[in-house]
């Protein structure tokens, strides 16, 4: 069996196609990674008249709030920190993770932009199960406790 230029042509191709792949998931993991606590309190202290009080990080994502103004900002890996409006959350939750993303997570953190939507806006992952709760409480001041989504519909 002798090997010809078609041949020749497919493997490099392949090999090629494969080069491609591997080198789009390593951006993909760049941007995604964990979040370093030092960049995320920059973010947090670039805001105008915010003072971040407790900050929960986890992978590429964080929230955090500020008790003296009763404001949330987020911050994500891909795109920094900003403040959230509240009348921008139409919905929250903050407890249960039907759906665990990691195997270190206990809970979730969830904003969404419509009372209907499936997807939220924003979320991150909770590992400490007393952080749940003390979440709830605090989105419940700057958000409403009429915005809370039920656990069933939180993933």
């Amino acid at each position: 069996m002798s090997v010809t230029a078609s041949d020749i042509a497919i493997y490099l191709g392949i090999g090629l196609v494969a080069v491609g792949i591997f080198v789009a998931l390593r951006n993909v993991a760049g941007k995604m990674g964990k979040a370093d606590p030092e960049a995320v309190k920059a973010g947090f202290s670039t805001l105008p008249g915010f003072s971040p009080g407790e900050t929960l990080i986890h992978l590429a994502s964080a929230i955090s709030y500020d008790p003296v103004r009763n404001h949330v900002a987020i911050w994500e890996k891909s795109g920094g920190a900003r403040l959230v409006d509240p009348s921008g959350v139409a919905a929250w939750h903050s407890g249960a993770n039907p759906v665990p993303a990691t195997d270190d997570t206990t809970g979730i953190v969830e904003l969404y932009a419509r009372p209907g939507d499936r997807r939220p806006f924003f979320k991150v992952g909770v590992i400490n199960a007393m952080d749940a709760p003390r979440w709830r409480d605090r989105l419940q001041a700057a958000f409403g406790a009429d915005k809370e989504r039920p656990a069933a519909q939180g993933a």
